[in-house]
């Protein structure tokens, strides 16, 4: 299968710099742009570039369903309930050494993850605090606390491009009143972290504008 030219200048703008292993990625995931940055990134549970060449592309296939727009619902199919089982598994692999990890370190993995998804033509954007947009939020919070938000490059990316169209799409999607109870809590858990960000932000000069602009959205909604 012949990799998608603009899922690989996509992924070369993410940051990820071998083209080679662009598309090797990408013709392990079927040119699905989430999978590669999954596998690019280390995230994905079955495979690995060492054992590209010797995995039949169908048996790493099973569960794949057409995309859906809207955020991350945890049950709409068997492979995003596997996804959320791997998800898990991950999370409880790293609860011992949770205590180590650097508050002041931004999650580029969550930023890299969530980037795909925002910005794909079928966009999913997860909505809980231990997915990739509440991690984000919280570690731009903490930075924005030590005063050391916008010197941090990847803070900047995520809080200038990323978390604009999240909630762009989020507060404004057509789809909004088809989404169930449980989204809509999960949204409203983010817009609280969104508010936490812009209150820690507003103890330094000079105002961050893109933020009032977001905040002065979900006010109008």
């Amino acid at each position: 299968m012949e990799s998608d030219e603009d899922h690989v200048q996509t992924l070369l703008s993410m940051g990820f710099p071998s083209e080679l292993d662009i598309r090797k990625a990408l013709r392990l995931a079927k040119n699905s742009l989430n999978d590669a940055v999954a596998i690019l990134t280390n995230d994905h549970p079955t495979t690995s570039f060492d054992t590209l060449d010797d995995i039949e592309m169908k048996d790493l296939a099973k569960g794949s369903t057409n995309p859906v727009y809207g955020p991350n619902l945890p049950s709409y199919s068997d492979s995003s309930e596997t996804e959320k089982e791997m998800v898990e598994a991950m999370e409880d692999s790293s609860d011992a050494v949770q205590e180590e990890v650097n508050p002041y370190e931004f999650p580029v993995t969550n930023l890299y993850e969530l980037e795909g998804r925002v910005f794909a033509e079928h966009w999913s954007i997860p909505y809980k605090k231990e997915e990739s947009l509440g991690k984000c939020l919280i570690a731009a919070a903490n930075l924005a606390e030590a005063g050391l938000m916008d010197n941090d490059e990847n803070c900047s990316r995520f809080v200038n491009r990323v978390m604009t169209e999240s909630f762009q799409k989020l507060l404004t999607s057509n789809a909004v009143h088809r989404w169930s109870t449980d989204i809509h809590e999960g949204i409203f858990n983010m817009l609280q972290l969104l508010v936490d960000l812009c209150v820690a932000r507003l103890k330094q000069q000079p105002v961050h504008q893109l933020l009032m602009d977001i905040l002065a959205m979900k006010c109008m909604i």
